[in-house]
């Protein structure tokens, strides 16, 4: 079964103290079934970075914790 997922967020910071957030989701296939065991990585174009793989839950879910925000200059 082939899956395709594109995943767009923007982390927004509550106060200006605050530069990390929490990116969640839930893989599914083309048929909306979830996809428990998928590979997902979090790909940051703008500081040319991957994180540590996750594996999603049985559920589809993913978690990514503690993500640091992009800085605009």
């Amino acid at each position: 079964m082939a899956a395709c997922v594109v995943l767009a967020t923007l982390i927004v910071p509550a106060h200006a103290q605050v530069t990390s957030g929490t990116i969640s989701g839930t893989i599914k296939d083309a048929q909306r079934g979830v996809i428990p065991g998928a590979t997902v990585t979090l790909v940051s174009a703008a500081k040319g970075t991957r994180s540590t793989p996750v594996v999603t839950s049985v559920s589809g879910d993913f978690v990514f914790a503690n993500v640091r925000q992009h800085q605009r200059r």
